[in-house]
């Protein structure tokens, strides 16, 4: 079960961290510019962050349910920084996107490795 904790912890870290930060730019944007300027795009990145950002939440209770919302709000983000980036889209994907996909994968990471140590403990039926 250590590989599974280890792998959840890693999730946490980096999902955590790019929730801080999203919440952060998207509060700083909001602040600076005024509500007013908060356009459809800047809706639109704000559900989608609230999508990636409530997966970590999910992950907190269950691995692979966090997982999946992690990783549905990655490739959410990623679509959308393909149609909204102007320039250097895959910049755009990596940093939006790929922190939600990569702790998306070690929380469902996290979840298969403790479901195979668990299968392996003494007295279990497999």
């Amino acid at each position: 079960m250590q590989l599974g904790r280890h792998l959840h912890l890693a999730g946490l870290v980096v999902g955590g961290a790019a929730s801080a930060m999203w919440v952060f730019v998207l509060t700083a944007s909001a602040v600076s510019e005024g509500a007013a300027a908060f356009g459809f795009e800047e809706a639109v990145l704000a559900v989608l962050i609230v999508v990636a950002t409530t997966g970590v939440a999910f992950a907190l209770a269950d691995d692979i349910l966090g997982g999946f919302v992690c990783v549905l709000g990655g490739v959410a983000l990623a679509g959308f920084a393909t149609v909204s980036a102007g320039r250097n889209e895959g910049m755009s994907i990596a940093v939006s996107a790929g922190p939600f996909l990569l702790a998306g994968v070690l929380f469902i990471g996290a979840h298969i490795a403790t479901q195979r140590a668990r299968s392996r403990e003494p007295g279990s039926s497999h």
